[in-house]
């Protein structure tokens, strides 16, 4: 069993940093010091506030068909839990969201002003492949 002491632990910060690199969402909920490993009351105050701006913590009533769904999901998928498959839910739920905004706005009708703008760009388009094209 290698020593504790002499290993040489990633601050919080270098930590964040790298779950950064990696992912949107990073969780920190320990102290990461070697044996102190665990201990909140040796939790730095960086720490803490990192992780708070990582990640928020809501309570919300849910139809219990729904976290027995998840439940299941999370008994048959070791690793996951609740909260990331809420994430997903939700991320999922953000795009479908998008999505029809951007179905809106496409099939909304154009002002005066986009219909100009198109028009520019499709004069500039057209004289640049005459230009190009030798036309």
């Amino acid at each position: 069993m290698s020593d504790l002491r002499n290993v040489r632990w990633m601050t919080p910060e270098e930590l964040l940093e790298i779950g950064f690199a990696r992912s949107r969402v990073v969780m920190v909920n320990e102290a990461h010091n070697g044996e102190g490993r665990g201990s909140a009351d040796k939790m730095s105050d960086e720490m803490s506030v990192a992780t708070r701006r990582s990640r928020v913590k809501v309570g919300a009533t849910l139809d219990p068909d729904l976290v027995g769904a998840i439940d299941q999901y999370v008994a048959a998928h070791p690793g996951t839990d609740r909260s990331a498959v809420i994430d997903e839910a939700l991320r999922l739920w953000c795009a479908r969201q998008q999505e029809a905004a951007m179905e809106r706005q496409f099939r909304a009708p154009r002002s005066a002003r986009e219909i100009a703008e198109r028009d520019g760009w499709r004069r500039l388009g057209t004289a640049a492949a005459r230009r190009t094209l030798g036309r």
